[in-house]
């Protein structure tokens, strides 16, 4: 019996196809493996280099270590089982995680430190996250899990105790939803890009064969 998760595809093909893994998209996954252990290098740099800004270091490390344990998993699946990196639960799991981490920032450092300069320690997890989505589910649904970081950092202002909005905060926020929409739709349509034409280089092939036969 199919699963909720696939009747719903079925019914929705256009919304969010079944996920496939093609060749080149083999060699999508593994890039994007391994920009997470440079998105989590990034990220320990970060605590390390403002450690005297976090009023919150212990979950500043929790993060840090949750995050390893999730790109130690997207490499250890990658090596196993790679069609489960761009399946529902550990898409919607990376796409949890950006947006948790763009909730964190705010929580472990000191007021102030939403809207400025510092790196924020959700790194590139979101682009990750919105280039997985789109890979594994096409463009529409990669564009509505982007446009969730905005809203997170909503949340992370708040829990940094920001009081001072006016244009400028919320413009950053709109334009960072608009953002990772457009960098998930992006993936995702260029995703339909490769297997299309692999599909076609395929269906070459075959008939050059068919005709040598």
């Amino acid at each position: 019996m199919n699963r909720p998760v696939d009747r719903y595809l079925d019914r929705f093909p256009t919304l969010a196809p079944r996920p496939e893994l093609f060749p080149t998209g083999l060699t999508v996954l593994r890039a994007i493996v391994a920009a997470r252990w440079l998105a989590w290098g990034w990220m320990v740099g970060i605590v390390i280099a403002f450690r005297d800004e976090l009023r919150h270091p212990l979950v500043a490390v929790v993060a840090v270590a949750a995050t390893l344990a999730l790109a130690g998993t997207s490499t250890g699946l990658l090596r196993s089982r790679p069609a489960a990196l761009i399946h529902l639960p550990f898409v919607l799991t990376e796409a949890g995680f950006a947006i948790g981490l763009s909730i964190v920032d705010g929580y472990v450092y000191e007021n102030g430190h939403v809207f400025a300069t510092t790196q924020s320690i959700a790194t590139q997890w979101p682009l990750l996250a919105a280039a997985s989505a789109g890979l594994a589910f096409g463009p529409i649904v990669a564009a509505v899990l982007g446009s969730l970081i905005g809203p997170a950092e909503l949340g992370g202002a708040i829990a940094n105790d920001f009081d001072e909005w006016g244009t400028g905060p919320v413009v950053s926020i709109c334009a960072t939803s608009l953002f990772y929409a457009a960098c998930g739709a992006v993936f995702g349509w260029q995703t339909r890009l490769l297997k299309r034409v692999e599909g076609e280089i395929a269906d070459r092939r075959a008939r050059d064969e068919v005709g040598r036969v």
